[in-house]
């Protein structure tokens, strides 16, 4: 965890465990409270790359409540099936650099670029 960065926020208060130990003690203000619960609603809700914000939050999923944390889920459904059926769709726009079509370079039908031989 970042305390540093937190605790210059304001969302955490600092306190030395003792004065002898190299050990300091962390204390979440409400400033800090609302911060974590905000960051864990996007992380529920949204898809990112980062999986391990995602694993975090269904860590910490209980300090929401449950009906809450199932409608968050939901968004995050929702938003995944967004994202595969918009890389499942068919693409509009053709790449002039890519051929699909073995013919439009100048091969025969059914040839394997890298050997020459037919496939």
């Amino acid at each position: 965890m970042r305390c540093g960065r937190w605790h210059n926020q304001g969302f955490l208060i600092q306190r030395v465990a003792d004065a002898s130990s190299w050990r300091v003690d962390y204390t979440i203000t409400p400033e800090g409270d609302a911060e974590f619960l905000r960051r864990m609603r996007i992380a529920l809700a949204q898809p990112e790359h980062r999986p391990h914000t995602f694993a975090a939050a269904l860590a910490f999923f209980n300090a929401l409540p449950r009906a809450e944390v199932v409608e968050l889920l939901r968004e995050r459904l929702t938003a995944l099936q967004a994202q595969r059926d918009e890389k499942l769709r068919p693409s509009t726009t053709s790449n002039p650099h890519i051929s699909v079509n073995s013919s439009d370079c100048g091969l025969p039908p059914q040839t394997a670029v890298s050997s020459g031989r037919e496939v």
